[in-house]
């Protein structure tokens, strides 16, 4: 990516060299020139456990010749929307930094040397993803087609990280509904994204009893919705 180009007065006193500047030109007393600092060529990002994201970026070539400093910039996923996110400027290659929930970021890091800056170096994409998905409200009924079946629907889950990826389905054949809890519930259905399903293979005229979990694409697993129950066709 090009650097940004920035006009700056300095001290004629101030060595410049070749490496640093691409012109100057004597102006009275003062020396204008121009610094073209080019900004990192890579950028990476990567999501911790605790949901802090690990920034890493390459040097500048600039810092071949000049001392660089970096900002890193952060913005929500596709908004272009950037604020720095480091308190000052740093001069290491590398920063942690925690966004307030979970969501998908963009980071970019910038050069800076004294007041001339580059433009933002590659955007890394990251997805915080540390919150569970909501639970949901399940409805169950006698099946309307297949025999030994039951239909159920539920509201749908959110999940402000990584999304829902679907939604598990616990049942049992009872005739008093136990409390919600995998090793009551052995038998199990998963389904994708959606808001309905039957469950078939069932004893015909059987009660059984059943609640749904959803399930994000990062694996966590919301709490267990109500228990439902239906008799089987």
């Amino acid at each position: 990516m090009a650097g940004l180009l920035v006009i700056a007065a300095v001290s004629s006193g101030r060595a410049l060299t070749a490496a640093s500047f691409a012109a100057s030109a004597v102006n009275g007393p003062n020396t204008i020139a121009t610094l073209v600092v080019q900004p990192p060529p890579t950028t990476s990002a990567s999501v911790g456990p605790g949901g802090g994201v690990h920034v890493a970026w390459d040097a500048s070539p600039t810092a071949a010749a000049e001392s660089v400093t970096y900002r890193v910039l952060r913005s929500p996923g596709g908004a272009g929307a950037y604020a720095q996110v480091s308190a000052s400027p740093i001069e290491w290659l590398t920063y942690d930094d925690v966004p307030a929930g979970d969501g998908t970021y963009d980071y970019a890091v910038l050069a800076a040397v004294s007041s001339f800056t580059s433009a933002a170096g590659p955007v890394a994409t990251v997805v915080v993803d540390v919150t569970a998905p909501t639970a949901v409200t399940l409805s169950a009924a006698t099946g309307k087609t297949a025999v030994g079946s039951i239909d159920l629907t539920w509201t749908a889950s959110s999940d402000a990280g990584s999304g829902i990826a679907g939604y598990v389905i616990h049942y049992a054949q009872a005739a008093t509904c136990p409390a919600a809890s995998a090793s009551a519930y052995p038998s199990v259905v998963r389904v994708g994204p959606v808001t309905a399903t039957e469950v078939d293979g069932l004893v015909r005229h059987q009660k059984y009893c059943l609640y749904a979990e959803a399930e994000d694409v990062a694996g966590h697993t919301s709490a267990p919705s109500n228990v439902a129950s239906a008799t089987a066709k």
